[in-house]
């Protein structure tokens, strides 16, 4: 009873402005500034394969063809840990297996960001590292694709192809990134991977390494 009778003596107080109520709590910001908003966009939630002959799928995506997961030093005609532009200290890339054309894809939601998207006011940063063998023009290409609510496009980001030439010739990874706003409505983004082998048969040998979408204001 006393605490009640002193709850009611604050109340009337806050109203005739002899003390002031307590501060109200700040909003907690929830949506993921900065950070990668890609699953497994590294090759690391699985153990690679570790030749030609084998698939493994990536977690986190849904695959098209014989996508990939392989490990650096695979037996056969794949990068290893001393390749120019690996990940270094990494364990796997993404490969297209034997096929002509392989695909990877995974949606993310946006909807934590719609306010300040609708304002304008969100970049987008898409960063991979995209390789190939030696002078084979197998490629990769990685595209992202905003769309509203009701699913309709709203824009688009690309990175890749990296030809044989920009890579001398050489098996090796050449980090891409494209950057820009993101339009406004759009509340997913679709990220798909595609592995292109450019003769009739055998590896479809693009690569794709630590492949990172992320936010900013």
């Amino acid at each position: 009873m006393r605490r009640c009778v002193t709850n009611f003596v604050f109340v009337l107080l806050v109203a005739a402005g002899c003390v002031s109520a307590p501060p109200a709590r700040a909003q907690t910001d929830a949506a993921p500034y900065g950070t990668n908003l890609i699953t497994n966009g590294d090759a690391e939630s699985d153990f690679g394969a570790d030749d030609a002959s084998t698939v493994v799928k990536p977690t986190g995506w849904t695959t098209t063809g014989a996508f990939s997961v392989v490990r650096y030093g695979a037996k056969g005609d794949f990068p290893d840990i001393s390749t120019p532009g690996s990940g270094g200290g990494e364990q796997n890339f993404f490969a297209g297996g034997n096929a002509a054309v392989s695909t990877a894809t995974q949606t993310i939601s946006l909807t934590p960001f719609a306010t300040e998207i609708d304002a304008g006011r969100v970049k987008y940063a898409l960063i991979g590292k995209l390789g190939g063998w030696g002078s084979l023009q197998d490629s990769a290409v990685v595209t992202v694709t905003f769309k509203n609510a009701s699913q309709r496009v709203t824009g688009s980001a690309r990175i890749g192809p990296v030809e044989a030439a920009q890579r001398l010739l050489n098996t090796a990874f050449l980090e891409q990134e494209q950057s820009g706003t993101i339009p406004p409505l759009s509340r997913t983004a679709d990220v798909e991977i595609v592995l292109t082998r450019a003769g009739s048969a055998g590896y479809n040998h693009g690569f794709v390494d630590s492949l990172s979408f992320a936010v900013t204001r």
